[in-house]
């Protein structure tokens, strides 16, 4: 019997070390597999942390234009509430003219102009009796109209209405005002 036990010791022995083989693959294989896992778990954590980086950095940059467009539309509108102000500021002073003051602006604006026999001026009530029309120009009639304005003159005919307040002067050059504005005070 000795040498059956000598033989199973022997198979036994052969067991034990196979099944030693087999662990040590099978750790080294999980130790392989673990190691992968962790490479695609790292590749995987640079890839989510790239793409977040990514999208903070355009996130960034989408919050940064558009304070610089809100910004910039702000700059925008007081810029052209200034102008409005200028605008309006002028109308206010044209509108304060003297007698005289007045007298020579209709002068030099009707003085180069041809009108109709039926052609009458229309002019603020407060200038009415200090305008000496003959002086200004003969060919002009003063207007008995109910129409009111406050600032400049109003040619009416039979014909046509030419309105040269100084809201519609300053309104038909009002792109050309406006730069004008602006390079002076930009």
């Amino acid at each position: 019997m000795a040498g059956l036990e000598m033989l199973v010791d022997k198979i036994l022995l052969n067991a034990k070390e196979k099944a030693r083989e087999i662990i040590t693959a099978g750790e080294a294989e999980a130790a392989e597999i673990m190691e992968q896992c962790a490479q695609k778990a790292e590749l995987a954590k640079a890839a989510a942390l790239s793409r977040a980086a990514l999208e903070a950095a355009d996130e960034k940059t989408r919050l940064t234009a558009a304070a610089e467009l809100a910004v910039r539309d702000k700059k925008l509108a007081a810029k052209q509430q200034l102008i409005e102000n200028v605008l309006a500021a002028a109308v206010k002073r044209l509108a304060a003219m003297t007698g005289a003051e007045y007298t020579d602006f209709l002068a030099s604006k009707l003085k180069h102009m041809v009108f109709s026999e039926d052609t009458e001026i229309i002019v603020p009530q407060r200038y009415r009796d200090l305008l000496d029309l003959n002086a200004v120009n003969p060919g002009l009639r003063l207007s008995h109209s109910d129409m009111r304005i406050d600032t400049g003159f109003v040619l009416v005919s039979l014909s046509s209405e030419s309105n040269n307040t100084f809201e519609s002067l300053i309104g038909q050059r009002r792109g050309e005002l406006e730069k004008m504005i602006a390079e002076m005070l930009f």
